[in-house]
């Protein structure tokens, strides 16, 4: 949602994204990114980031149109952007990897080795299987699901 009460929805199977507007109206915000799964939205609304699950693209949306703003090895499964450090965090399930995009655009690893395995650790060290959901906390701590192992797993201190 944004900060106005909208609630914007991917509809993976048309390849849209939506937006419920807080008055009921249902409008069309982009269309064509091939199934569309993670949403998340800059601090002042101005842009909206829609990673394609299958394509493991990243794109940003502003004022209906989209351009690609990053591509990951696999596919994407969610997203989560911090006002805190003007970064994206992604979560990709097939390559069992945490990702953080700069506000450049610029792709860095952050955790996972490639390979699905579970290992705690310092972000450097951690293995996943199967991330899923993520969000980063106040306080600078990644959590992550883990889809296969129903565990939510913990990065502390994440730069």
């Amino acid at each position: 949602m944004d900060t106005k009460g909208n609630l914007y929805i991917a509809e993976f199977n048309k390849d849209d994204v939506m937006v419920l507007e807080k008055n009921g109206q249902l409008k069309l915000v982009v269309s064509g990114i091939k199934n569309p799964f993670g949403l998340a939205l800059d601090e002042n609304n101005n842009n909206l980031f829609v990673a394609s699950n299958t394509a493991g693209e990243i794109y940003k949306v502003s004022n209906g149109k989209k351009a690609l703003f990053a591509k990951i090895p696999g596919g994407v499964s969610y997203i989560d952007y911090s006002i805190k450090t003007k970064c994206l965090y992604i979560t990709c399930f097939t390559c069992h990897n945490i990702y953080k995009i700069s506000k450049e655009g610029k792709l860095t690893l952050l955790s996972g080795k490639g390979t699905a395995g579970y290992k705690d650790g310092v972000w450097s060290e951690a293995e996943f299987d199967g991330p899923n959901s993520i969000v980063l906390s106040e306080s600078g701590n990644l959590f992550i699901s883990e889809f296969k192992s129903n565990r939510i797993r913990k990065i502390n201190k994440v730069e």
